[in-house]
């Protein structure tokens, strides 16, 4: 029996709002990620997760892009700005070279004792993330609505829906792992 439940919730595109080429901003440019808006029902549902759960352990998994390393220090910043609950013991910034689920088994001693599951926007995250057992990939979708996701098999996490939807879809998915 898993003893822990990890959540992991990356950030860009998925707590924090993708504001990219689309739109023409640049998301190499000074500052850009300190200024950029939550999705406010995933963050509302994270920390309620983090008030209100205490069988729930949560973690930001982001990655540092190689090609703007300073991405960590204004992560950082949000996530002081955003959700200053979240001790920073419990942020996590791999290079964007490394599987998050490889870096992950290295932090973690007791990795295959947990349920740990991802929250992202990724297709290649997730599908790493979900060739593990114990593992739950939940692919962010919501204020992204005009792209339409590939049908990869993948839980579709609709964070548009109010943080209760969230906690209710979210708990019914530990229920149904918890039953296997």
């Amino acid at each position: 029996m898993l003893k822990k439940i990890r959540l992991f919730v990356y950030m860009d595109g998925t707590l924090v709002q993708y504001q990219g080429r689309e739109v023409g901003i640049d998301i190499f440019a000074p500052h850009y990620f300190e200024n950029v808006p939550p999705e406010i029902n995933l963050l509302n549902f994270i920390k309620d997760l983090i008030h209100h759960e205490i069988e729930v352990e949560v973690y930001i998994l982001s990655a540092i892009f190689d090609k703007k390393p300073s991405i960590t220090d204004e992560k950082k910043v949000w996530l002081n700005t955003w959700l200053p609950e979240l001790p920073e013991q419990a942020w996590y910034f791999p290079p964007e070279s490394i599987s998050k689920v490889e870096y992950m088994h290295r932090v973690f001693p007791d990795w295959n004792q947990a349920l740990n599951i991802l929250i992202d926007d990724m297709d290649y995250n997730l599908s790493a993330w979900q060739a593990y057992d114990n593992h739950i990939a939940l692919e962010s979708v919501g204020w992204d609505k005009w792209l339409a996701p590939a049908d990869l098999g993948f839980v579709q996490f609709d964070t548009s829906k109010s943080k209760e939807d969230l906690n209710k879809i979210f708990h019914n998915l530990i229920r149904k792992y918890k039953m296997k």
